[in-house]
């Protein structure tokens, strides 16, 4: 069994965390604890663990859920214990390379460097398949 399905084992992973206000579930099983995040909140994942999902709200977006049973404690802020997304990170010289290649396709809709749209075309695909070019291939 696992403790996403059994109430018992939920609250005992619920109780790991901060005192905050909390929700069951539609089915009773789940356990949802409310936080306020201090922090920024579009760095959040969305996933703390498997079975354990963390969601967040940004302006006016609002949880809609109907209540079945809760508790009355406040809505506990936290700032730390949240796992961030993993920044994706480019290398230096494939962001040349792809910015040299978008510049060369404006250029060429905008007819600076072949006035006509089918060589302007044939020289944006000989740029991707000249050797050399790093990060930019097409086979």
């Amino acid at each position: 069994m696992t403790a996403r399905k059994t109430f018992g084992l939920n609250l005992k992973a619920a109780s790991i965390w901060p005192s905050t206000y909390a929700e069951l579930s539609k089915s009773s099983s789940g356990i949802h604890l409310h936080y306020i995040y201090d922090g920024d909140v579009s760095t959040l994942s969305s996933v703390f663990t498997e079975g354990i999902e963390v969601k967040t709200f940004i302006g006016d977006a609002s949880l809609r859920r109907r209540l079945s049973k809760c508790n009355d404690t406040p809505v506990a802020t936290i700032s730390s214990g949240l796992p961030l997304k993993e920044r994706r990170v480019i290398d230096a010289d494939t962001m040349k390379s792809e910015r040299a290649l978008r510049d060369l396709i404006l250029r060429n809709l905008r007819k600076e460097i072949h006035p006509g749209t089918s060589q302007a075309w044939t020289s944006s695909g000989r740029s991707l398949k000249t050797p050399g070019t790093p990060g930019c291939s097409m086979t």
